[in-house]
């Protein structure tokens, strides 16, 4: 059998993840977003309450590109071709701080981290522990939350929040419905908590 010569076998090695890389682009990835409430009864209020939202904590098997969906209790699937457009755990913190927003008809809602709370009556943290499509074909959201007066420091309410939102079929592969049923789960979430809010007295 004749033998490769060194120098060609060298070349060739570098040219196969080239290859590989090349191959594997060839089909173009797909970005996707969580979106807010399309139709909210607030306009927006300067003297509304002062609302502020975060930290928003997201698993770690989460926060990456790929949309996660679970396939069984123990196994996560990865959509190679099927990413987030940018930071998830971003992405649900803004959608949830417009949510609240519209819900409780102010415009004073900071993101945290804020620099100035003087202005903020209450502040909302999110610890998500599961959102994604599982095996049963639905998206289900598991948070716990709190609401804090952030001048006080108490802890107004606490709050375990279990959504579940069917996944419509069609699609890019059913993740463009994935997307949707995501930001149905955490616009219902987004109502849990303003009702939460709005119980409190005001400040």
């Amino acid at each position: 059998m004749a033998r490769v010569p060194g120098r060609m076998a060298a070349v060739l090695l570098l040219a196969l993840p080239l290859l590989l890389s090349a191959c594997a682009g060839s089909k173009p990835v797909r970005f996707y977003v969580l979106t807010p409430l399309a139709e909210i009864t607030g306009v927006g209020n300067a003297a509304g309450r002062g609302i502020g939202v975060g930290p928003v904590v997201i698993p770690q098997y989460l926060d990456r590109p790929e949309i996660v969906t679970r396939s069984s209790d123990n196994r996560l699937d990865l959509a190679e071709f099927d990413q987030w457009g940018g930071r998830i755990g971003d992405n649900i913190t803004r959608v949830l701080a417009d949510n609240l927003s519209g819900l409780l008809d102010t415009d004073r809602i900071s993101i945290y981290p804020w620099t100035d709370a003087s202005s903020l009556a209450d502040q909302v943290t999110v610890d998500i522990t599961q959102f994604e499509r599982d095996q049963s074909g639905a998206v289900t959201l598991i948070a716990f939350w709190s609401i804090t007066d952030l001048q006080s420091g108490k802890v107004l309410r606490n709050g375990r929040s279990s959504i579940e939102k069917p996944v419509a079929a069609g699609g890019t592969g059913g993740y463009d419905s994935i997307a949707a049923a995501m930001s149905e789960a955490l616009a219902s979430l987004s109502q849990e908590i303003a009702a939460a809010i709005k119980a409190q007295p005001a400040s």
